[in-house]
């Protein structure tokens, strides 16, 4: 596999760019508000399985998240190999397509940021909305008391289940190419926290 997934050229991101609409066309699929409506039961059923335990209840949904992508990938990695990559300045270009593919949904400001003596390699990328804060202006019984989350802290947000489903996603796919690097996602930025849009990040660590 060594040569195999150096680098993503003019041709992969062509069939990339197509074949994203084939896979999604083919998949079984649910509308975004039952998608949206699955994951904040999710999320509500196991607080209240972990007697009210806010931040236990996200954490149990977000390792939920994480097997979710496990399971969509295993289809993708055969099939999409074709437009893989070892290199982390490919990163933004694969979580383009795997992003499609899981939420139908395409993301048009995104951008690679090299390392830093501060950070790792980073990918981020912005929404112009959220399916989960759009859902919560009109059904207040999956409102949690943000504070109560303590996302600084805990990195959890409404999308953590979504954010460790695509870094199970991305992680699945480093280790088929044998990369050098393991992944991290979050919500860096949250409506619900008063942040202007949605923001998420990838973080890429050198392995040990």
């Amino acid at each position: 596999m060594t040569g195999k997934f150096n680098k993503i050229g003019i041709w992969k991101k062509f069939l990339g760019r197509i074949g994203k609409h084939f896979y999604w066309w083919k998949a079984n699929k649910t509308s975004g508000l039952m998608f949206t409506v699955t994951i904040l039961e999710c999320i509500k059923t196991l607080i209240e399985l972990n007697n009210g335990d806010i931040i236990e209840g996200m954490r149990q949904s977000s390792n939920v998240g994480s097997l979710v992508g496990k399971e969509v990938v295993s289809e993708l990695l055969g099939a999409g190999e074709m437009i893989f990559s070892k290199r982390v300045e490919d990163m933004p270009y694969l979580i383009k397509v795997a992003w499609y593919i899981f939420l139908n949904d395409e993301i048009e400001d995104i951008e690679y940021l090299p390392k830093t003596a501060e950070e790792p390699h980073r990918v981020v990328w912005k929404l112009s909305d959220c399916m989960f804060c759009k859902y919560l202006e009109y059904e207040t019984e999956y409102n949690f008391d943000q504070n109560t989350l303590k996302t600084k802290e805990t990195r959890l947000t409404y999308g953590s289940p979504v954010t460790k489903a695509v870094e199970s996603i991305i992680n699945e796919i480093l280790d088929y190419v044998e990369s050098e690097y393991r992944c991290e996602v979050y919500e860096t930025k949250c409506i619900q926290n008063g942040d202007p849009y949605p923001e998420y990040t990838a973080y890429y660590y050198t392995r040990e």
